[in-house]
């Protein structure tokens, strides 16, 4: 290494610890602060999040359990049944009342009278396969023992008891598969004021359970507890059902912290060994009523972030003030480097310069002159050097700091704008983006659905096309609308997937139908291992044009902003996915007619994506 380029290193490295080694340090220190500043945000920011989810999901729930006390009490108030339960003759004639209570929601598992002795009565079934029957007599159990009985003992006519959700016992034993159930009791009397017995609903109680999972900032949050802290909903599903299945696993007992907290209010976050924990109570208090009386134990919706999600949290904030703090750092060194490299070009001008001067002295005057003359030649561009090395130093550090200044103030805006103390305009944005959020979530619910379709794990069962479309025929269409249905065939394919089948070809018949007055026409045809099934209404008509992009997603004729254009996305979706076919076979400003494919074979499989042909 020559002398030459070990000096120059040497000046470098000089600047280098004099200006690169405190301004890091400094870097270093701000750069932190910021990042633990926006960890605190974003962490504030999730939990107000997690809360509003859950407070979200607790009135849901409150509002499904209210539907389900209607349903109860207007049986209770059904005047044909005091009239045909307590009367000499068979209980028969109450079937149409009870079979009324059953057909009006799809969760109603069991309707059953349990007479003052607890001794059934009268139970009407739903079966998997979706039909109602009613027990036989020798079939029927004594509940004496049961804790929804003994509730009902005590209570005033006027009164329903709520059990919480837990698993279907027969004789003492957890059904298999398990069945989450809702109990829903009130007393009643005949028509001389005695006490005759209970009037029973049993639930399936998955709508709730779905819900929670549904209603979630993700799956990983969505948890559910009953009162003792036993889990009812939780992202593992081996430590459901606890207290009933025998594997003990318990809120209460995995954190203890959070089950004191919970116990203690209504709602509410808190942090725990295991992280946080936002909940909102299921209070039944809310469900209180002029001419209900409600004795139901509370339900807990929680929402918890873990130590582990937490760390991924950080993590992600941490690689992103990280990647800003090598950018500045690099920034930084290269204008410290220009810096060191004129400086030593400096040291070097002089250097020449005085070798020059020196060998001045061995000559003659006019040469000492000429020497001279250079010599001051060099002093002056050493003086213009300096004040260029002098410029540029000032420059570089009042651009190095502007920055710093602007992520200081941009991070204090933020800190005001979170305040709780809003001006008219920002809380004019709060509601404008609060609207624009909710249009976004209906979409992206949409969105969940469609790319659901066809992964439902429950079992295919067979289904009679007859009384599944006059079933979503009754929840879909209102008085308008008249259904003429003639589909005698069976198809085989989970309920979960049969469901949205018709219910969105009848919703976009309701959506699009401009008259007064409308009909529906089903027709279904066996051919070989499908079943063909055609849907025709009276309506405007589809263009032919239009007959193929009315089933891709985000396409709708309508001009309305509220229909994303998911609607027969989901059908053909839902249809395709069973190995079906889906099309429109025929429209005209007299109507529109569907045809779908669907198998009507357990041997059919999902692949046989064209095995039916129009």
């Amino acid at each position: 290494m020559t002398k030459t380029k070990k000096v120059r290193q040497q000046v470098i490295g000089f600047w280098w610890r004099r200006i690169m080694l405190p301004a890091t340090l400094v870097l270093a220190a701000v750069v932190y602060g910021f990042g633990l500043s926006q960890y605190e945000i974003r962490l504030q920011q999730a939990l107000a999040q997690h809360q509003r989810t859950v407070g979200e999901t607790a009135v849901q729930l409150l509002i499904g359990v209210g539907r389900s006390i209607d349903l109860l009490v207007s049986m209770r108030r059904e005047g044909s049944v005091v009239e045909t339960l307590f009367s000499d003759e068979n209980v028969a004639p109450s079937d149409g009342v009870f079979q009324g209570v059953i057909g009006r929601r799809r969760a109603v598992d069991q309707v059953r009278w349990i007479d003052e002795n607890g001794d059934e009565r009268l139970r009407l079934q739903r079966l998997t396969d979706d039909s109602v029957v009613r027990v036989p007599q020798d079939q029927l159990q004594n509940k004496l023992d049961r804790d929804y009985f003994q509730a009902a003992l005590s209570m005033q006519p006027s009164w329903v008891w709520l059990s919480t959700i837990d698993l279907n016992e027969e004789n003492g034993v957890v059904e298999q598969p398990v069945l989450p159930t809702l109990r829903l009791v009130t007393p009643i009397q005949d028509p001389s004021g005695r006490a005759r017995g209970i009037l029973v609903i049993n639930e399936r109680a998955y709508e709730y359970l779905d819900l929670v999972r549904r209603l979630a900032v993700a799956d990983e949050h969505a948890y559910l507890v009953d009162q003792r802290g036993d889990y009812l909903v939780a992202p593992e599903f081996n430590k459901q059902w606890g207290r009933q299945l025998g594997h003990g696993a318990s809120f209460a007992t995995e954190n203890p912290d959070g089950w004191a907290a919970v116990q203690s209010a209504n709602k509410g976050v808190i942090s725990t060994p295991s992280g946080y924990v936002a909940w909102q109570r299921v209070n039944t208090i809310e469900q209180q009523r002029r001419d209900v009386r409600l004795l139901a134990p509370d339900l807990t919706v929680m929402s918890v972030i873990s130590r582990d999600q937490l760390a991924v949290m950080q993590s992600e904030v941490r690689n992103t003030w990280l990647l800003v703090f090598v950018s500045i750092w690099l920034a930084l060194a290269i204008g410290v480097h220009r810096w060191a490299s004129l400086v030593d070009r400096n040291r070097r001008i002089r250097y020449q310069g005085k070798l020059e001067r020196a060998a001045a002295s061995d000559r003659d005057i006019s040469i000492a002159n000429r020497a001279r003359e250079a010599a001051e030649a060099h002093a002056r561009a050493l003086q213009r050097s300096n004040r260029d090395l002098d410029n540029f130093a000032f420059v570089a550090a009042h651009d190095l700091r502007s920055p710093v200044r602007s992520i200081r103030t941009y991070v204090d805006l933020l800190a005001e704008d979170a305040g709780d103390d809003l001006a008219a305009v920002p809380r004019e944005y709060l509601e404008r983006l609060k609207g624009l959020s909710l249009d976004l979530d209906a979409l992206l619910d949409g969105l969940v659905r469609y790319a659901r379709v066809g992964r439902d794990e429950s079992s295919p069962i067979r289904l009679a096309l007859g009384a599944l479309i006059a079933e979503i025929g009754r929840e879909v269409l209102d008085e308008r609308f008249t259904l003429d249905v003639e589909a005698d065939d069976t198809v085989f394919l989970p309920r979960s997937v049969a469901d949205p089948i018709f219910r969105q070809l009848f919703l976009n018949v309701v959506h699009h139908h401009s008259r007064d007055q409308g009909r529906i026409r089903v027709r279904s045809a066996r051919q070989g291992a499908f079943v063909r099934v055609s849907v025709a209404d009276d309506g405007d008509g589809i263009g032919p044009e239009h007959w193929e992009t009315v089933f891709g997603v985000f396409s709708t004729l309508s001009n309305k902003a509220e229909r994303p254009g998911l609607g027969l996305a989901l059908v053909r979706r839902a249809v395709e996915s069973q190995g079906g076919e889906v099309w429109i076979e025929d429209s005209t400003s007299e109507g529109t007619t569907f045809v779908i494919t669907l198998p009507a074979d357990a041997s059919i499989d999902s692949a046989q994506a064209g095995a039916a042909r129009r």
